[in-house]
Parts: structure tokens; C-alpha cells; sequence
């Protein structure tokens, strides 16, 4: 954990995980294994960064999404609220509130 990351009550973080600078995590967060949060991300809570998924940098990730086993997020995009995120999808574009995606790249799967 960088220093300065603003870490929300409740939060777990499992062993391997990295949170960058000038992150922000929220509430009731579950950080799985290995999982990586880069530069200046915001994390809302009642997320859940499966093992092995990676958020690049300045990532938006809205409340209560679910980041997949393994799924990467490419730099500055936004996941909305009670998103998910497919296992080893690879994000390269906005997902909307509820909505699931899945594949590479990742695709909506249903609105």
C-alpha cells in the first residue's frame, strides 16, 4: 500500500496486492490475491477486485462491482455501479451501471 492511499473501513486485502499512489478505497472492499490497483484509482465500496485483476491507472470503479479473476481495466476508464466484470476479460472502454461484459475485449453481454 502506498502511504498516502485512503483506505475505507472494512476493507480486506489479501497477500500480493498492490494499491498506488493517491488511491482511493472504499467501504467493505474485499482486495482478493494478488490484485492490483494503480495511480490515483477510485474504488467505491461493496466492491470486490477478484484474485489476479488489475485496474490501471486512474480507474473509476463504481459501488458494488465485481472485477473478475484475472480481467484487466486499461488506464482512465470508468466501471459503473454493480458492474461485473467477466474473468479475463480485458476492459478497453466506459461499462454502465449494471451491465456485465465479458471476452477480449470485453463485450456486453446484457443492459
Amino acid at each position: 500500500m502506498a502511504r498516502d492511499v485512503k483506505m475505507g473501513r472494512g476493507t480486506v486485502a489479501f497477500a500480493g496486492v498492490v494499491v498506488n499512489t493517491e488511491s482511493k478505497i472504499g467501504d467493505n472492499l474485499i482486495l482478493d490475491t494478488g490484485g492490483t490497483v494503480d495511480h490515483g484509482c477510485i474504488v467505491k465500496g461493496h466492491s470486490h477486485i477478484c484474485p489476479g485483476a488489475h485496474l490501471d491507472g486512474m480507474v473509476s470503479n463504481g459501488e458494488g462491482a465485481l472485477i473478475g479473476i484475472g480481467s484487466t481495466i486499461i488506464h482512465n476508464k470508468n466501471v459503473g455501479d454493480w458492474a461485473t466484470i467477466g474473468g479475463g476479460a480485458a476492459l478497453t472502454r466506459d461499462v454502465p451501471t449494471r451491465t456485465t461484459v465479458v471476452a477480449v475485449p470485453a463485450r456486453i453481454t446484457n443492459k
